[in-house]
């Protein structure tokens, strides 16, 4: 089982964050057609960053497995370009944690995330390393999210999971009528 932490609701205005996303409307998008040029890179033997081409490889992947390539499409928030870092100062605090990196994902009514496994480069460098995932938008009928063996649904606003291993199969589908936002932080733990 992925771990409970606890809520973070009252630390951070959620709502004001994900309200300031969809005014700028910026993120990094994964589509069909970015899917599609990522395997078009490989034939033509691009290199690029070992995420890149950790992404080239999960489309492949799905492109393998008959995966419907026009239900995936998310996007992927960063800090300091998308969000304030403080955000990830205030998580980090809370978790008792030093901050490694973090995102937000977005995926929009109708549309999916296929199953995968993130790249980790911050794993190689201790094994006191930890993922957490965050539910920032209000519980909606519909919004899923699996990690490993459990599916989460109408999780409160705030909920805090550890991952119990940071190299979990995971995906997301959102059948509702409102976009699904995740907070997604690694932070690394003295021992």
């Amino acid at each position: 089982m992925n771990d409970y932490i606890g809520n973070c609701k009252n630390l951070i205005d959620w709502n004001k964050v994900i309200e300031n996303l969809e005014k700028s409307d910026e993120g990094e998008i994964f589509n069909k057609k970015r899917i599609e040029k990522l395997i078009e890179d490989i034939s033509k033997d691009v290199k690029n960053s070992s995420e890149i081409e950790h992404n080239k490889q999960t489309s492949v992947i799905w492109k393998e497995n008959n995966y419907f390539l026009d239900s995936i499409n998310f996007k992927l928030y960063r800090p300091g370009k998308n969000y304030e870092h403080t955000i990830c100062d205030i998580i980090s605090s809370f978790l008792k944690g030093k901050y490694l990196t973090s995102s937000i994902s977005r995926v929009d009514p109708g549309f999916t995330v296929g199953i995968h496994r993130d790249s980790t480069p911050n794993l190689l460098l201790d094994k006191t390393v930890k993922r957490y995932v965050i539910f920032i938008n209000p519980p909606e009928v519909g919004q899923i999210f699996i990690l490993g063996d459990e599916c989460f649904h109408n999780e409160e606003l705030g909920n805090i999971y550890e991952w119990r291993n940071m190299d979990l199969l995971h995906s997301a589908a959102n059948t509702s009528f409102k976009s699904q936002y995740l907070f997604h932080i690694e932070c690394k733990f003295d021992i």
